[in-house]
């Protein structure tokens, strides 16, 4: 006894005397957890220190760590449970846990609780973190659940720590006899908890949900009721959409718990959970339950489950007609990958399935798995399949089946890397972003194999040298000016990968080893043999050459490598001397992207050249170090700008060029960040203090008030102004038009005050001192309320957001942002902005600086959330007549900063307490009069309705997808009675009321919002919301009746949203009997709109489902009647028989009619068609009423289906029909008909006969149906339709000067597809040729469209003819609308090169053929010179002698069709053919094209070749920085146009 209360006092010394708590109360625990004893007074009095001190720590305090918090309340709890008897410790917590005073008394002291909810939260948390099964009564745990009730079945501030505690107290109470003596009250609330959570917006919440805490209720559960788990899975099966997200989390976790693998691998079972991975939505919770399923099973089991479902998807998603790859991609990845790392044996099970599959994709991925893990497959093809086929998903599963098997398929006598060279060759302009990260990551698969042969075959060197040799050229030819951007990012991508295994850090992270052997390798074989030349001075000229570029990634990119990886005295000084004069040149610039390039080049002189030694060949005036010299040279910028600010712009002065070079190099842990001083800080604050108001006083010279920001019409006057008053000689200005002079200055203008502040914002964060940081804020938040452009106030926005960040750490900075928040929410002088308009940064900068602050629990959002709450919860109404129609009333702004708040999802879960609060708030400012408090909370509303009832995913239909409705009812409960109250008013009032729209509209929000939710009729879902949903239907009835037709087609959404599907079948027989009984026309819509609505939901749920479902009995078996072709022939005898006016027919009625009863079509004639030569005064009378023309419309197509589908065409009704009165008549007939023969010709003759004897509007109708049928038919099809005597008098223009261009068009597709007119045919194909390179996208759409055709007669064209289609094709292959490559690239696989697929490949040996005349195309060296002039005709000077240059100009912005690229390959065929033409046939050129196909260390040769020819000499960098990108590409077109000629 003596030793323990030793130890006893030994340890409350070290707890009075510890600075550390949580080291001693894990001591205490750990004394606690080895003790027991009786307690009496005399323990209590030794141990009331001890829980006195201990019971202040986990009493909620904002100065106490969450931790040090909870482990407070476990040692409490631990201490009082080593009394055996428990009485003190179940009083204890029992008084805790049921007091509701903010009083507390222990052991006889008073403590005051601030939040006794959390209070006893944290207590509850501590008992139970206690170890020890035995102190766990009945009664205590009962009384914790009544605790974390009311935080976990809704939204409170503590509902996630309440989760987390009822986590904790399932895991304690399974192991206790609770369960057996608790009633079913309970049981009943932890489910209206777990039920009710799924959705929960807090995710953590919602996936805990799932996965811990139903997971262990249904082991609680199947232990108290035998075969629980059967019927819930059952239950889940029968009764749930295999649409909702939910069932497959219910299922995963029954599958978690459950041992029946019979059921869980039922064929129908797995059959519909595959569907999943066709749905967005739904693929990773299905891939969940497929996981929790395999995890239970063998090998042997897996494949009798799934082989014939894996058999049945593979050909059923590979095929033509239902070919889904996007799903047999995820299917691999998700649910094979797993299964196949498990068991490797199943890989060739699958492999077999695959045997009769023509397809390469699912082939392609089970080969490249089989790469990965090592296995060898039988059977497999060539893998030039995969390499050249035209889906780039298998050309990249080829790339990586060629990089893991590379060692494999090493034989010396063969060229060993042929594949990967064709590969990236092919690729290297690859558009998809997928695409290029797929052939980096698999390349450095490729290239480390590669390395290890050096030591595991040591015969193969030399090819090792030889791929490197060939892959430094091959990189070096994609960053040849010229080049397109995918190739440049993609070759600097390479470039990093190849220089990144000379680097052990900069490979695989996960592998140290293997990262330090490739390196060692590539020092031991490449760099010492000087066999590596990817550092050496060429590969750096190009790169530097990179960092000019227009694409911000390409420059930033190519500065990294630079800086990284290549060595800094590789320069000689002269070199670098020239590299500062460009940076500084482009630094100068009045182009903001050159500006940045400049920059970039300015950082690696930093880095790599001391300014004192740089300062030894140029003067700058006693400058000591290039921060200095930056300043000096912004001062100095920014002194002449006040003078003349568009003359110091063309004089290069344009100030935010040094200002970024400084922010590059001094701040951001740049190179010269020791510059920093408290001194030149203070003067740099100066300067952007002075430059910022400079900037801003531009724009606002025409505005009175200089506080705020101008309106736009006051900076296009003070701009204009600016412009004016400049000395520069010869502006081209024009006081209407936007110029290069406006350009160039608002440009230089929020460049500069973007930069400033993100200087400020840098100064800021460094924390000199508070006058420092208090003028950097100041700055920022001078621009952001004075500035209105876009750029600059984002830009602002996101500087102030960082420099919030970081002041909010520090406790003597954190009052600085609250002060400014202040400021906006209640500065009055602020009323006279429109915050829509001119506050525009207001609402930027409130919402930066609020979400910026990352403290724990977020305190400047809670503060500014509830401030806003109050202020309009306070605002007194606004009359109309006080508020300016210019101006914003202090609601609306403080309504606009709300939404900015609610639509960031990042802060979601911390506005999830407020979010009742805030609807209702918007909600009530829906119904104000005033026009921009109404947007404000329109806006507003937009932002809640995703937080509500979740994201949608763009599914069929617009309603029922989101939260369920009992999420809404037990987690807003506030809400959800506002909503039925509101529904209830409107439903017993709106028919005492007129139509005005305002009075209506106050329930279409609520309407909108209710038919968001869905419900999915199953308890397991919807456990507490069947009453209030059985309510709301009842009242959303009573608005089907609604005067206003939006508010009836809301209702009856909604209610369609509220219906579950099983239920759809007996609603829509009961709304049509209730149809038959009413008399009410509204009435009657708002049935037939319900209707309408509730089968669409069911449809969608019937294409997503398996066969055995009585959904599509239901579907399939719908009742027979006539009723409605009985109608619709009784209005069209109304039609033809009674006079105009006398016709009381309701047309919206009669449209869902028909719209309802889709299967009257198979029961039609050919007289159920109304022409309007019978009686045209309806037409006259009847189009005034709502939902005539839709009515023409519907039964139009109607009878259109009945011609598709029996193909008897009545001549006279159909040309009836297509020189309607009615245009809409015909234009429904044409486009519903399909592609049906007779009904062509007659169109055809009817335009080519009559064509003058129609209206355009009917003309356009049926040469858009002419033109659609005739790309959908065949061959066979276009020579029955015997067009050639039609064609053969066919007057046409080749200039599209003509009335009708889609005539026009037609005409010509005519006189292609039958004319035997050589001269006519070559006349079309030269002024399509011209067509192929026109500015416009539309004409050349136009050109695809005939060249489509004239690839299908491409046999029986002349020569020349083929050569001119040929030559379009080369064009339009390289389009830069990736649809016209496609279309083009299609139809010549289809009609003329049937053996090559992929576009490249087909362009490159279309272009090979065309140039060299190779079998089968005779070439013509006239019509190849214009082809090659027409192909660069975009190469040309543009005007350089303006005054003013448009900023916005890219003259480095090379397109797809990379004119270089174009020009090299024709100058390599060219001198290829001059060369070779006596030493080979055609026959040998032909049997080698393969091996010389991509032969690109020959046309490296080439292409330097035509560069020396050109001049230029890329040893020279003043030549490769300073030389243009248009005079490089004329000097090269020159040369080949003179080889040619």
């Amino acid at each position: 006894m003596c030793t323990k209360n030793l130890e006893l006092i030994h340890l409350i010394k070290e707890l009075q005397s510890c600075t550390e708590d949580t080291i001693i109360l894990r001591r205490l625990i750990n004394y606690a957890s080895s003790h027991k004893q009786l307690w009496n007074d005399e323990s209590l009095k030794q141990w009331q220190p001890v829980l006195t001190h201990v019971i202040q720590l986990f009493i909620p305090n904002s100065e106490v760590q969450r931790e040090k918090t909870l482990l407070a309340s476990h040692t409490f709890f631990a201490l009082l449970s080593m009394e055996s008897t428990l009485v003190f410790l179940n009083g204890t917590l029992t008084n805790f846990l049921t007091s509701n005073s903010n009083a507390l008394y222990f052991l006889n002291e008073k403590y005051n609780i601030v939040e006794f909810e959390l209070f006893k939260l944290i207590s509850a948390y501590g008992y139970l973190q206690v170890n020890c099964k035995e102190i766990y009564s009945n009664d205590i745990c009962s009384l914790i659940f009544c605790v974390t009730y009311e935080h976990c079945i809704r939204y409170t501030k503590h509902s996630y720590f309440a989760y987390k505690v009822l986590e904790l107290w399932l895991h304690r109470t399974m192991c206790t006899n609770f369960w057996d003596m608790c009633d079913l009250a309970l049981e009943q609330k932890l489910e209206a908890i777990i039920f009710s959570n799924w959705c929960n917006a807090i995710n953590e919440i919602s996936k805990q949900n799932s996965v811990s805490i139903f997971n262990m209720y249904l082991k609680i559960m199947e232990k108290k009721y035998n075969g629980y788990l059967e019927f819930v899975f059952k239950h889940c099966i029968d009764r749930i959409s295999w649409q909702n997200e939910v069932k497959y989390d219910i299922l995963a976790e029954i599958c978690n718990v459950w041992d029946n693998i019979n059921m869980m691998t039922s064929r129908d079972f797995l059959l519909s959970l595959s569907t999943s991975l066709t749905k967005y939505n739904l693929r990773s919770a299905g891939t969940k339950a497929y996981i929790a399923i395999i995890k239970k099973i063998t090998e042997d089991e897996w494949k009798t489950a799934f082989g014939c479902i894996m058999n049945y998807l593979f050909h059923h998603w590979e095929t033509t007609e239902n070919a889904n790859y996007n799903a047999l991609q995820l299917l691999c990845k998700h649910w094979l990958e797993p299964i196949i790392k498990k068991y490797k044996s199943i890989l060739p099970y699958l492999w077999n399935l695959t045997r009769d599959i023509y397809g390469y994709f699912l082939r392609s991925h089970l080969q490249r798995i089989a790469g990965e893990v090592h296995i060898d497959l039988p059977q497999k093809p060539n893998i030039e399949c995969y390499i050249n086929h035209k889906n780039e998903v298998v050309r990249l599963n080829g790339f990586a089946i060629s990089c893991y098997e590379v060692n494999n398929l090493y034989d010396k006598t063969k060229d060993q890397f042929f594949t990967t060279r064709n590969f990236l060759w092919h690729n290297a302009n690859s558009t998809t972003v997928c695409m290029r990260d797929g052939i980096v990551r698999y390349f450095k698969v490729f290239f480390a194999s590669v390395l290890k042969m050096c030591d595991t075959k040591p015969d193969c060197i030399n090819d090792v040298f030889y791929i490197t040799h060939w892959l430094h050229e091959f990189l070096l030819d994609c960053f040849e000016i010229g080049s397109c951007y995918q190739r440049k990012i993609l070759g600097l991508n390479l470039y990093k990968a190849m220089l990144s295994f000379t680097n052990a850090n900069g490979l695989n992270k996960f592998s140290n080893i293997e990262n330090a052997s490739c390196t060692l390798l590539v020092q031991k074989h490449l760099k010492a043999t000087d066999n590596w030349q990817f550092t050496n001075k060429a590969s750096l000229f190009c790169l530097l050459r990179l960092v000019l570029d227009s694409a911000l990634d390409v420059k930033q990119l190519s500065n990294s490598i630079i800086l990284d990886y290549f060595d800094l005295n590789i320069l000689t000084n002269s070199e670098k001397q020239i590299l500062y004069r460009v940076a500084l040149k482009y630094s100068n610039s009045s182009k903001f992207y050159e500006i940045e390039s400049g920059t970039a080049l300015i950082s690696i002189l930093a880095n790599w050249l001391p300014f004192d030694i740089l300062a030894e060949y140029i003067s700058f005036n006693n400058c000591s170090s290039y921060t200095d010299f930056l300043f000096h040279e912004a001062a100095s910028q920014l002194t002449e700008m006040k003078q003349d600010i568009l003359k110091a712009i063309v004089q290069n002065k344009p100030f935010y060029g040094v200002l970024t070079a400084l922010l590059n190099i001094t701040f951001r842990n740049g190179p010269e960040n020791s510059c920093l001083t408290l001194e030149f800080v203070k003067k740099l604050l100066h300067l952007l203090k002075d430059a910022s108001n400079f900037f801003l006083s531009i724009l606002s010279s025409k505005s009175e008030n200089t506080e705020y920001s101008s309106s736009f019409a006051e900076m296009g006057l003070a701009i204009d102004n600016a412009i004016k008053n400049s000395k520069v000689d010869n502006i081209d200005f024009e006081e209407l038009c936007l110029t290069p002079a406006h350009q160039v200055l608002i440009s230089c203008i929020w460049m500069s005050l973007k930069v400033s502040c993100e200087i400020a914002s840098e100064i800021g964060t460094l924390r000199y001192s508070y006058e420092t940081v208090k003028c950097s804020a100041d700055i920022i938040v001078t621009v952001l309320l004075r500035c209105r452009h876009k750029g600059v106030v984002e830009a602002a926005g996101t500087a102030v957001g960082h420099l919030t960040r970081c002041l909010c750490k520090e406790a003597e900075y954190y009052d600085l942002p609250k002060m400014h928040v202040l400021r906006i929410l209640e500065d009055n002088a602020m009323n006279s902005l429109n915050i829509t308009r001119r506050g525009a940064g207001l609402s930027i900068m409130f919402h930066r600086i609020v979400v910026s602050d990352n403290r724990r629990d977020r305190p400047l959002l809670h503060f500014a959330v509830q401030r806003l709450l109050d202020l309009l919860d306070n605002i007194s109404d606004v009359s109309p007549k006080s508020v300016e129609c210019q101006h914003d009333s202090p609601c609306a702004r403080r309504l606009h900063f709300l939404r900015a708040l609610v639509a960031d999802k990042e802060i979601h879960a911390q506005l999830i307490p407020y979010m009742e609060r805030i609807s209702l708030t918007c909600f009530k400012y829906l119904e104000s009069e005033i026009w921009t408090i109404r947007n404000a909370s329109l806006q507003l509303f937009g932002a809640i309705v995703p937080r509500l009832v979740g994201q949608s995913y763009g599914q069929s239909v617009d309603f029922g997808n989101g939260y369920p409705i009992n999420h809404f009812v037990t987690h807003y409960p506030i809400l959800a009675n506002y909503v039925m109250k509101e529904v209830q008013n409107f439903s017993s009032t709106f028919m005492d009321f007129s139509t005005a729209l305002y009075l209506h509209s106050n329930v279409v929000h609520i309407l909108i919002l209710l038919s968001k939710f869905s419900n999915s009729g199953s308890n397991l879902i919807d456990y507490s919301s069947e009453e209030f949903v059985s309510k709301m239907k009842h009242l959303l009835r009573t608005l089907f009746k609604n005067p206003v037709l939006y508010v009836r087609l809301l209702a009856a959404k909604a209610y369609a949203a509220l219906t579950d599907f099983l239920n759809i079948e007996c609603e829509i027989m009961e709304l049509k009997h209730q149809v038959s009984l009413s008399k009410n026309a509204n009435l009657i819509h708002g049935y037939l709109l319900t209707m309408k609505y509730l089968k669409e939901k069911l449809l969608v749920e019937v294409n997503n489902i398996s066969l055995e479902s009585a959904a599509v009995e239901y579907v399939n078996q719908e009742p027979k009647q006539c009723a409605e072709l009985l109608r619709l022939r009784k209005i069209l005898q109304i039609w033809g028989i009674i006079p105009a006016g006398e016709n009381k027919i309701c047309y919206i009625l009669e449209v869902l009619c028909l719209q309802l009863s889709e299967s009257i079509s198979d029961k039609l004639d050919s007289t159920d068609i109304f022409c309007f030569d019978q009686n045209i005064s309806v037409l006259s009378s009847e189009r005034i009423k709502p939902g005539f023309f839709q009515f023409i419309d519907h039964s139009t197509k109607l009878y259109a289906d009945y011609v598709r589908r029996t193909n008897f065409i009545d001549t006279d009704t159909l040309h009836k029909i297509l020189v309607s009165h009615c245009i809409d008549q015909s234009s429904s007939f044409l486009n519903n008909v399909g592609s049906c023969m007779p009904v062509l010709k007659i169109v055809l003759e009817h335009l080519l006969l009559n064509e003058h004897n129609c209206s355009e509007l009917h003309v356009n109708a049926m040469v858009t149906y002419a033109l659609d049928t005739l790309k959908h038919l065949s061959l066979s099809d276009m020579s029955k339709l015997n067009m050639k005597n039609f064609v053969k008098n066919l007057s046409f223009e080749t200039r599209e000067s003509v009335t009708n261009s889609k005539l026009w068009r037609l005409k010509f597709i005519l006189i292609i597809m039958y004319s035997d007119n050589d001269i006519i045919i070559n006349r079309i194909l030269s002024h399509v040729l011209n067509l192929c390179v026109h500015e416009e996208e539309y004409k050349r759409q136009i050109a695809v469209e005939l060249i489509q055709f004239s690839i299908r007669r491409f046999a029986e064209l002349t020569n020349a003819n083929k050569l001119t289609v040929l030559h379009c094709c080369l064009i339009l292959l390289k389009d830069e609308i990736s649809e016209i490559r496609d279309g083009i690239a299609e139809n010549l696989r289809a009609h003329i090169l049937q053996t090559i697929e992929h576009d490249e490949c087909m362009y490159q040996s279309l272009l090979k053929r065309v140039m060299l005349g190779r079998p089968k195309f005779v070439t013509n060296k006239d019509m190849n010179l214009f082809f090659l002039k027409l192909f660069t005709h975009s190469i040309k000077n543009f005007d350089v002698n303006a005054a003013i240059e448009n900023p916005f100009y890219h003259d480095d912005n090379p397109a797809y069709r990379e004119e270089s690229k174009f020009l090299n390959l024709c100058f390599y065929y060219i001198r290829g053919n001059k060369y070779n033409s006596d030493k080979c046939s055609a026959e040998n050129t032909a049997r080698n094209n393969n091996e010389r196909l991509i032969d690109v260390l020959d046309k490296m040769e080439a292409k330097y070749r035509l560069q020396q020819e050109c001049l230029f000499d890329n040893t020279n960098l003043d030549i490769v920085l300073n030389i243009k990108y248009v005079e490089y590409l004329l000097r090269k077109q020159k040369i080949v146009i003179q080889e040619y000629s």
